[in-house]
């Protein structure tokens, strides 16, 4: 049970509870090397530690980048929260 921020109504048990971002900011983020633990298999192909058993290890580089990230959220009931979604237009800027 829950009251949506923005109907204010009191959901009842059982209804999920929707997570609507209200604020979002672009970020960039730096390149790291050897950040990330990675495996060389037989193949040459680095791929990241499910066991330990794997022959050799090796330290993958991480390119960093260009992405979004969430500043503020607020709790929504499923109708409010595909209503804010189609307003606010955050599928298509989170997909650009």
């Amino acid at each position: 049970m829950y009251r949506c921020s923005f109907c204010n109504k009191h959901v009842p048990p059982r209804i999920s509870c929707h997570m609507v971002a209200i604020e979002i900011r672009k970020k960039i983020y730096p390149p790291r090397s050897k950040a990330n633990v990675g495996f060389i298999t037989d193949k040459g192909k680095r791929i990241y530690p499910l066991r330990k058993s794997r022959k050799a290890q090796d330290r993958v580089d991480d390119p960093g980048g260009v992405g979004w990230e969430v500043v503020r959220v607020k709790p929504a009931c499923p109708e409010c929260a595909s209503e804010q979604k189609k307003r606010l237009g955050i599928e298509k800027l989170i997909a650009s």
